[in-house]
């Protein structure tokens, strides 16, 4: 034999042996009850950095199709691994595996069970909601800057490497939150197709769509306000949170534009006031400081705010 094959049967021992120790490792991580996603990225990191050797892709392509791997994730997840076209036998007689003995596999090694899309999708999206709920608690009753990553994740009895993958780092987490608190979903939806702005497109006159909206208006701020004033006090001395701030200021800004016009189209606006005037009105007054000025502060019901919002948009704003 020459030094290239000796060299070659070290390689494969090596990815072997790495193999075997990422798989130990993942292991050991399901035992501590470890997320999913960190086992699943530890052990392709790990095996895939040191398997660069043909042998060695071989090797990764056993790992993969091992039943070790059913105990901690779907292998349909790893399946860019596994569909490598080459597979190796395994000695019963003897617990090392045996390079030399290389079977070709005609068709992608296939999934022992079913994949099932839906109940993961709803994993995720219960995980989703269980961090940004945390987040917002945290944030509204400690702040912004005294909140960590790490509260959070505890908080929501997830890894924070999960929170990462599913929201983002805390800027992200804080824009989601001010994102779904406006939608009231869980997730964000742009303003035209928003339900309350069809209904306010079909209302019949512009005193019907003021309702609409002041009613709109004091069930956002319900859930918007809280975190509105997190992002207020962390825009001092943080400069994306800041920027997030300006944004949602400016993004409101042009909607309001777009009801002027709405509200222009009916006739039944003061001529009076340009529909930048209607705008900056109706823009000052559904802010969240307006909000928690009379609601928070002067202690409103929601249902007195709402009333005064309507009454007042349609005397400052309408003709008689």
């Amino acid at each position: 034999m020459g030094d290239g094959f000796h060299s070659r049967a070290l390689a494969t021992k090596g990815a072997v042996n790495c193999g075997v120790y990422a798989l130990f490792e993942c292991a050991v991580t399901s035992f501590l009850a470890l997320p999913d996603v960190d086992v699943i990225q530890g052990a392709v990191v790990a095996t895939h950095t040191e398997m660069q050797e043909p042998a060695g892709k071989r090797v990764w392509a056993y790992l993969l199709d091992d039943s070790a791997i059913e105990l901690l994730a779907d292998r349909d997840v790893l399946r860019v691994g596994v569909d490598h076209g080459v597979l190796l036998e395994f000695d019963p007689k003897d617990i090392r595996m045996n390079p030399c003995k290389v079977a070709a596999v005609s068709e992608p090694v296939k999934s022992r069970r079913g994949y099932d899309t839906t109940k993961r999708a709803e994993q995720a999206a219960a995980t989703r909601r269980a961090i940004l709920d945390s987040a917002r608690q945290l944030f509204v009753h400690h702040g912004y800057a005294k909140t960590t990553v790490e509260q959070i994740a505890v908080e929501a009895g997830v890894a924070v490497d999960t929170i990462y993958a599913s929201v983002g780092r805390k800027p992200a987490l804080l824009r989601e939150l001010v994102e779904t608190a406006i939608s009231g979903r869980d997730h964000p939806i742009p303003a035209r197709q928003r339900e309350y702005v069809l209904q306010m497109k079909a209302a019949v006159d512009a005193k019907a769509s003021i309702e609409i909206y002041a009613a709109a208006i004091t069930e956002i701020q319900q859930r918007m306000a809280p975190v509105f004033r997190a992002l207020r006090d962390a825009a001092v001395s943080d400069d994306s949170c800041a920027a997030l701030w300006h944004d949602i200021s400016e993004r409101r800004a042009r909607n309001m534009r777009d009801f002027a016009a709405d509200l222009r189209s009916t006739g039944q606006l003061r001529l009076d006031l340009s529909d930048e005037q209607v705008a900056d009105i109706i823009w000052s007054m559904n802010a969240a400081e307006y909000w928690d000025l009379l609601v928070i502060q002067r202690g409103w019901t929601p249902e007195q705010f709402r009333i005064w919002l309507t009454d007042a948009w349609t005397r400052l704003l309408l003709a008689n």
